[in-house]
């Protein structure tokens, strides 16, 4: 029985894996096929949004995640994409973070509003750097099945 209930595990686990590639899948292809749809957002809204989603994740692993944000009002944007990457890039620094924090940022220029995601993990090569955005790129794919993820979430 033991036996049975591991491989049941081992069962669901790759289905939900296999929902999640086929879910980035979609969201990629919708997200290509379609004319943006562009309109005012709240950048400091929408990363308040996703630290609150991830605080319990980051405090099961002993990590602070913070925002440091003034509100700016809002700027031109595909709010859904726009969620979705500011999600991706702050679980991304969660995931690699075995300590420490992680700091939301949102600076508002003259003429540009910068959004900065930094920690205290790992890091990224700096060779790498310029093929985060890749689609199925992953830094270190030997640690793929670990960390979850499919390389298309920054695509």
């Amino acid at each position: 029985m033991e036996v049975r209930t591991r491989f049941l595990g081992r069962i669901v686990s790759e289905v939900d894996r296999l929902t999640a590639i086929s879910d980035d899948l979609l969201t990629l292809a919708k997200a290509e096929s379609q004319e943006p749809n562009l309109g005012r957002v709240d950048l400091s809204e929408l990363c308040q949004n996703t630290v609150l989603q991830l605080q319990t994740k980051a405090a099961a692993k002993n990590l602070t995640i913070r925002l440091e944000a003034v509100p700016q009002g809002s700027t031109l944007g595909n709010e859904a994409q726009l969620t979705q990457v500011i999600y991706n890039l702050v679980d991304n620094a969660v995931n690699y973070t075995s300590e420490g924090e992680v700091v939301v940022r949102v600076e508002e220029g003259p003429q540009e509003v910068t959004l900065s995601v930094t920690d205290t993990g790992m890091g990224i090569p700096a060779e790498h750097l310029d093929r985060i955005f890749e689609r199925f790129y992953r830094v270190d794919k030997g640690r793929s099945r670990a960390t979850g993820g499919t390389g298309l979430g920054l695509a």
